[in-house]
């Protein structure tokens, strides 16, 4: 998805705030702006690209099921 803050392109995703419970943060208290959404492959990934989320995406062709420390 394109985020309409900083027009980076990048994979979907969120996170937990300490003391917030899972379910809290899974519900979503405001829409999400976005630009565009598409799907890529991992060769044509769309510019600017989010670089955490390319290494993610980097980490995953790999299949490997260990954890992988950065």
């Amino acid at each position: 998805m394109q985020r309409a803050d900083n027009g980076q392109w990048g994979l979907p995703g969120g996170h937990v705030e300490p003391g917030e419970s899972v379910t809290d943060a899974s519900r979503p208290t405001t829409p999400a702006e976005t630009l565009a959404i598409g799907f890529f492959a991992p060769s044509d990934l769309p510019k600017p690209f989010v670089p955490i989320h390319e290494i993610r995406i980097q980490d995953a062709e790999l299949g490997s099921r260990e954890t992988l420390v950065r």
